[in-house]
């Protein structure tokens, strides 16, 4: 299953503190020597640099990942941190929960966040696929609404339920 996920043509960021100029620099230089079709950010919080104005520097963060998705014409798939109020609310997440920052869902096309329903008290058992869906909360020319799947622990994955 490794050896899979290492030959997909994904491009992954987790730099900490990587100002976004270097972040399309090197995927830029890495695109012309080797295209890839998805460029994957682990994630949002770790490219702030400075704390003096941190909304406005994630503004510019997603400004430059969207044009460089479009430059690449390729997905850019972003993880970015949630509010506390879900887990302490126990409750499916929404837009307005998306941490620090509004231009995550300004700039966004779609915006998705998987949900397991009492996955804070739930102690299941780690072979075991454990039903949850995605929120579709933003989809800017599509539908929005859940999706069923299930979540397997072990792979932190996410099957189709439906076949």
């Amino acid at each position: 299953y490794k050896r899979q996920v290492y030959d997909l043509p994904i491009y992954y960021e987790d730099t900490p503190g990587l100002p976004i100029g270097q972040v399309r620099a090197a995927a830029r230089k890495l695109y012309t020597q080797t295209p890839f079709d998805l460029l994957l950010v682990d994630y949002l919080g770790l490219m702030v640099q400075s704390s003096r104005d941190v909304i406005a520097e994630l503004g510019d963060i997603m400004k430059g990942l969207k044009n460089l998705a479009r430059e690449l014409n390729i997905p850019v798939l972003v993880a970015a941190q949630m509010n506390r109020e879900i887990e302490k609310e126990n409750r499916e997440p929404r837009l307005s929960d998306l941490r620090d920052s509004g231009h995550v869902e300004q700039d966004s096309d779609i915006v998705m966040f998987p949900f397991r329903p009492g996955a804070a008290t739930n102690k299941a058992d780690a072979g075991i696929v454990e039903p949850c869906h995605l929120i579709v909360a933003k989809h800017r020319n599509g539908p929005t609404g859940k999706v069923d799947v299930g979540y397997y622990k072990p792979c932190a994955r996410f099957v189709n339920t439906a076949a």
